[in-house]
């Protein structure tokens, strides 16, 4: 079953912890929210300073996440909980292999604002690179 896609105004918080640093970045973008089947859907687009980049994030219940990016930048990253997964990020210089150590993913409603969130351990070109809390909040507009 397809829902009607719902327009969102959409907040990401990304926190990137690594030693004893942290880095936070939160973009505000506007995008469409759905439902098919058994997953939710979430898509929008952001400008980077080389082009656009379509971003597409699927989810099923508190076990799978998958974020695909198209556009100036490629990414496709699954998300299973308690597994490592891999993955690929392209841009204008090249591939570069991601691998994505999941520990968490939950989606909650209340007073119908959705919250995302998925926390992993990043590797890239088998380097460890930080653990991410990307939290996004999303509500109908």
């Amino acid at each position: 079953m397809t829902e009607v896609e719902q327009n969102v105004k959409i907040t990401l918080h990304n926190e990137i912890k690594r030693d004893q640093e942290v880095e936070n970045y939160e973009l505000t973008v506007f995008g469409q929210y759905y439902k098919k089947g058994n997953s939710e859907f979430l898509k929008y687009e952001e400008a980077l300073e080389n082009g656009m980049v379509k971003t597409i994030l699927k989810w099923t219940g508190d076990e799978t996440a998958l974020v695909l990016r198209n556009g100036a930048v490629s990414m496709r990253l699954e998300h299973r909980i308690k597994e490592t997964t891999r993955g690929s990020y392209e841009h204008q210089y090249g591939r570069l292999p991601l691998e994505a150590y999941t520990t968490a993913i939950s989606h909650s409603v209340q007073n119908q604002v959705h919250t995302l969130q998925l926390r992993y351990d990043l590797n890239v070109q088998q380097s460890y690179v930080g653990t991410y809390n990307m939290t996004f909040t999303f509500q109908e507009v």
